[in-house]
């Protein structure tokens, strides 16, 4: 104890002062409150982009801090933790704070729509919740919350699910449903059933529900991927792949290779995910530096640091001059890097990811996003194992039903081709290419801010086609509907080969996959430890959640967001959320 104390007073009163300072605001940061930054749109208008808002931490059970390491990097370690009794249950419609689950340094808010064991399903946009599958309510508040930006597309348009060729890509054409989705019955479409963020049905995954994974009707990757965040442990045995997927026309390069006399660990982090949540908080920061506010701020803290050094009297020492100018260095530092950056600049992405992905492997983990998503280009990329057309014959006459031919007949109808191609040519490839082209202008005049129709101003002998679609309402209204149509059809031909997939995938690597320590042939049902929630952001077309990427654990909630302070760079005060 006299030691102790002798070392304590050894440390200057400053320092003992401020180390009990960053104690304590470690301490309220982790456990009571926590303010946020959210950069992104996916809660608009409710939370819009760069609001400053504070989270109570302790409103579903104060947690103690799960974490030790470096403040705003990734660099620490986990620790045991403990979580106090709540003061509150989660109900549907809550906007909770949580940890993304493939990735906890990420803090993410949406809304919470589905409790564990309920049922959800989602009927073009439209959200149902019930505690049977039989028994669905319409959900008007979950659906279109009083602030969403979803309710002014509903004010402002007679179908409230109409979306521009932009969102539609965005969404239903990019992001596929978490794979443990099932698809739900047509209502629209000459198809019996359709699947995408927009059309899914689920059961909440709950505390004790069991998993069979050697039942065909479950989906064996987010199976896993559910065991993985209940704190299993799931390895691989026997496995070779060495695959170079770099000049594939898959999105991407990929390098993978494994040996098969190692056992490899699988864990639940997605690089992808991570990489491009690092660029966003990236543009965030830069967002900041380049503002006029930032340019303020810097501009004060510059003039302060003048002040001091040049200062004639001995108002300030020497020590708080050295001080203020090694920070005034640093800031001007921090200042020049953001502000040299090029915003959503994702070239070097895959690179990136490849990078820690080659690392993992060299340390005998597997990232199983990764695995499953090399697994699966490996079919697809043969598809002669699929029993099936593939999805570039999809769109061909002698595979099509009345939807298809109804779509391909439109679009042909609309004149929006050369009058050489007829509808042999009509393809996937060719409708998908023109879609994304319109989405590529609508995306690089909303970068920009301009007008799409001023914006295409700028290129001389554009296709006349793509230029009606901006400038008349009409023709562009006709577009989005067959559009709307053509990616559901897709999500129906991705649903199909990705269930195709996934069992072939499944007969390959069942008998090589050990949990906890065992085979799945010895032991293959198991009950899950915790509950999950289903969340989904207000701005549901701009807004990656639950629907793309699964369900969120309950050790990964954090709280509520009790206020939204101001907006920051604006510095505009906001409302009560």
């Amino acid at each position: 104890m006299d030691i102790s104390k002798n070392i304590l007073k050894k440390i200057p009163e400053s320092v003992r002062n401020f180390l009990v300072l960053i104690f304590a605001a470690f301490f309220i940061k982790t456990t009571i409150l926590e303010v946020y930054v959210v950069p992104t749109g996916s809660m608009m208008d409710t939370i819009e982009i760069n609001d400053v808002i504070i989270g109570n931490k302790f409103i579903y059970g104060l947690r103690t801090p799960n974490w030790l390491g470096i403040p705003f990097t990734r660099l620490g370690s986990y620790i045991p933790y403990l979580r106090l009794p709540k003061f509150k249950e989660i109900r549907n419609g809550d906007i909770v704070i949580f940890e993304f689950p493939n990735d906890d340094y990420v803090k993410y808010v949406k809304r919470c729509i589905g409790l564990p064991k309920q049922f959800v399903e989602m009927r073009d946009g439209l959200i149902f919740v019930g505690d049977n599958e039989d028994e669905l309510e319409y959900r008007d508040d979950l659906t279109f919350p009083p602030m969403s930006r979803f309710t002014k597309e509903k004010n402002k348009h007679p179908n409230s699910t109409e979306k521009s060729i932009l969102n539609i890509i965005s969404s239903i054409g990019l992001n596929n449903p978490f794979t443990y989705y099932k698809p739900v019955k047509s209502k629209n479409l000459d198809v019996n059933e359709i699947i995408n963020i927009d059309n899914l049905k689920l059961q909440v995954p709950y505390k004790g529900m069991t998993l069979d994974l050697k039942d065909n009707d479950l989906d064996f990757y987010s199976s896993l991927m559910l065991l993985l965040l209940d704190g299993n442990k799931i390895e691989i045995e026997d496995i070779e792949i060495d695959l170079d997927l770099s000049n594939s026309s898959q999105s991407g390069p990929i390098f993978f290779k494994t040996e098969p006399d190692i056992r490899y660990t699988f864990h639940k982090y997605d690089y992808q995910s991570m990489v491009n949540t690092s660029i966003t908080i990236k543009d965030f920061f830069t967002g900041i530096t380049s503002s006029s506010t930032g340019l303020i701020v810097f501009l004060l803290i510059l003039f302060y640091t003048v002040t001091v050094l040049f200062s004639t009297n001995n108002k300030y020492t020497k020590q708080k001059k050295i001080s203020q100018a090694v920070f005034c260095i640093l800031i001007s530092i921090i200042f020049i890097i953001f502000t040299s950056r090029d915003t959503n600049n994702r070239q070097n992405v895959s690179d990136v990811v490849n990078q820690k992905i080659n690392n993992e492997l060299e340390d005998h983990r597997i990232p199983i996003t990764s695995f499953f998503e090399v697994l699966k280009k490996i079919q697809l990329n043969n598809s002669v194992y699929l029993g099936k057309p593939n999805q570039k014959d999809f769109f061909q006459p002698e595979s099509m039903n009345s939807a298809k031919i109804n779509i391909l007949n439109e679009f042909k109808a609309l004149k929006q081709i050369k009058d050489n191609y007829d509808i042999q040519k009509l393809n996937f490839e060719f409708m998908d290419n023109f879609f994304i082209s319109i989405a590529g202008i609508e995306q690089n005049a909303r970068f920009e801010n301009i007008a799409p129709k001023n914006y295409i101003s700028r290129f001389v002998g554009l296709d006349i086609v793509i230029e009606s679609y901006f400038t008349n309402s009409d023709f562009k209204q006709k577009i989005n509907n067959i559009a709307y149509d053509f990616y559901s059809l897709k999500s129906c031909s991705d649903y199909f080969q990705n269930s195709v997939v996934d069992k072939l995938i499944k007969d390959q690597i069942l008998d090589k996959i050990l949990i906890n320590g065992k085979k799945i042939e010895i032991k293959s049902t198991f009950e899950l430890s915790h509950d999950y929630y289903f969340m989904v952001g207000d701005n549901h077309n701009n807004s990656a959640d639950s629907r793309t990427w699964g369900f969120v654990p309950d050790y990964n909630l954090l709280g509520q967001p009790v206020i939204t302070i101001f907006n920051w760079p604006t510095f505009k005060f906001q409302k009560h959320l």
